[in-house]
């Protein structure tokens, strides 16, 4: 270091890559584990729209490490610190494991499906569904559809906002949001429709609600507005009070547990890979939503495949797309203007 000058910043553990000799070491992963026995897996950073592209190094579905990868038309070799420790989350223990009925404990998956599916068809027209930037596009892709079987107009995405540091962080912290838009799920701009779900929910114009992946309390919807509901379902990864208020819980899968893609704020669409299977009986939440299509919707929509090749076949912008062709370094796909500013 310079004299007088602490290597303190948020890409300071670049220089762990780059030492020629082994000297620097991260102080997270030394002496944690022997890199040999380590299973890597292609990723990408979910911290912001960036979308880093990175290495998994995971043990026994512990992850002990996230290393940039090389993707020049990304972040060349590098990524910053807080997106290289963003994993700890991901084996937190209030992680959700089984599916969860109120006053029922823990359920079947198809008993909580089909319950699921035939409440919120019952309740069509009134539905509500906070859907998240966080979720693949592929899951993004579900939840448009399965907005459009109910006869729900009241869905929207959580914008999340930080600063851009005009070097790889961007302003834009949801990985997805482009996805969001592209496949119709995101508002123009994102969250406009939020205080109309938040203002439907507390007249009592809405019957059922949907949150899959975020918090509806979070996102300003007071406790006892969803207390009124009929039904509220709620998918995601860890407990939260929205997951404790739900008449229906249904665990999901990190984007690090299972297949997908995310498009990034410069319009790249990237692919990731599942490291390790998601704990307990947690399903990729693209199985969640697939299931909760009404017939025939649902039908041939069994695999992630299919759902890929039908999802590329119907998004104009993703047409042409192959999993194949976006390989490892992802493909560009034409972003529409208010997907590029966002």
């Amino acid at each position: 270091c310079y004299p007088g000058q602490e290597l303190a910043n948020n890409y300071s553990l670049n220089t762990v890559d780059i030492c020629p000799v082994g000297a620097l070491t991260s102080t997270d992963f030394r002496f944690k584990m022997r890199v040999w026995f380590l299973k890597e897996t292609d990723s990408v950073c979910s911290s912001c729209a960036r979308g880093c592209n990175l290495t998994v190094g995971a043990r026994e579905g512990v992850i002990h490490r996230f290393t940039p990868r090389r993707n020049d038309a990304v972040n060349s070799d590098w990524m910053c610190d807080a997106g290289r420790l963003n994993f700890r989350w991901v084996h937190d223990a209030r992680r959700l494991r089984e599916p969860v009925r109120a006053g029922a404990g823990g359920t079947a998956w198809e008993d909580a499906l089909g319950a699921c599916r035939r409440l919120l068809e019952a309740a069509r027209g009134r539905v509500a569904i906070l859907a998240s930037a966080r979720s693949t596009t592929e899951e993004l892709w579900l939840t448009r559809r399965l907005a459009r079987a109910l006869d729900c107009d009241l869905f929207d995405v959580v914008p999340r906002r930080g600063e851009d540091d005009g070097i790889l962080v961007m302003a834009d912290r949801n990985p997805n949001t482009a996805g969001a838009l592209l496949t119709g799920v995101a508002a123009n701009p994102p969250g406009a429709r939020l205080e109309a779900m938040r203002a439907a929910v507390r007249e009592g114009k809405v019957e059922a609600l949907l949150a899959v992946g975020e918090c509806a309390v979070k996102a300003g919807i007071p406790e006892g507005d969803l207390a009124k509901l009929k039904l509220l379902v709620a998918t995601d990864l860890l407990a939260s009070r929205t997951t404790e208020l739900a008449h229906w819980s249904l665990p999901g899968a990190a984007h690090l547990e299972k297949w997908g893609t995310f498009v990034n704020g410069l319009g790249r669409m990237q692919r990731f890979f599942p490291a390790f299977p998601p704990p307990g009986a947690a399903r990729a939440d693209w199985e969640i939503l697939a299931a909760l299509l009404p017939e025939p919707e649902r039908s041939g929509l069994a695999s992630f495949e299919e759902v890929f090749r039908r999802m590329c076949a119907e998004v104009p912008a993703f047409d042409g797309v192959s999993w194949e062709g976006l390989g490892s370094g992802g493909r560009r796909i034409e972003l529409p203007k208010e997907a590029a500013a966002s």
